[in-house]
């Protein structure tokens, strides 16, 4: 609409000044207002691609911004805690039903309570988890341990991704094998 309103003022400015063109006393003027009369579409033209283009980047800037503020917000909220927990407060290898029963309500309490910023994939497996868990019988407990299993490896694999997104380092068994040989060569 502005490119049409300043196109229409152009036309007008020209019918104005055609007779004024033609007249051997303004021959000097002729070329002087053709010029602007010819830029004027041009310079419009630009700035009207110039903006679409500026709001266009800026949409995807936003766009971007926000998406790496949800990738941050599940990191801290979930992912991070989640793996700090498992290196803290247990030794490897574990069996959900072996963790005192305070340790096992903190972990279940910090699932739970940020189940929003879980994958699908995870929300699936704390799904049948808590199915397993809210039914005490002998063989869910074997269950329980699977599926907690499985949510410690998800959480692991989420957690490398996300390390990479956001730009951190993720953590990678991979340089186990740098840091042992290093070691044998300082002893």
């Amino acid at each position: 609409m502005l490119y049409f309103v300043s196109f229409k003022k152009a036309f007008n400015l020209l019918a104005l000044l055609l007779p004024i063109c033609y007249n051997p006393l303004y021959q000097h003027r002729h070329i002087e207002i053709k010029k602007e009369v010819l830029t004027m579409p041009i310079e419009l033209t630009i700035s009207i691609i110039s903006f679409i283009i500026g709001y266009i980047i800026s949409r995807l800037l936003g766009y971007h911004s926000e998406k790496y503020t949800r990738k941050s917000e599940r990191f801290e909220k979930l992912y991070a805690p989640f793996e700090k927990m498992i290196w803290l407060h247990t030794h490897g290898a574990f069996q959900f039903s072996d963790l005192d029963s305070g340790l096992q309500r903190q972990f279940f309490e910090l699932l739970f309570n940020n189940y929003e910023y879980a994958d699908s994939e995870l929300k699936e497996l704390l799904l049948r988890f808590k199915w397993v868990y809210d039914t005490p019988a002998a063989k869910d407990i074997e269950e329980t341990d699977k599926y907690f299993f499985m949510i410690e490896q998800r959480i692991s694999l989420v957690f490398n991704v996300l390390c990479k997104e956001l730009f951190l380092e993720p953590y990678i068994i991979k340089h186990a094998d740098k840091i042992a040989k290093r070691w044998d060569k300082s002893s």
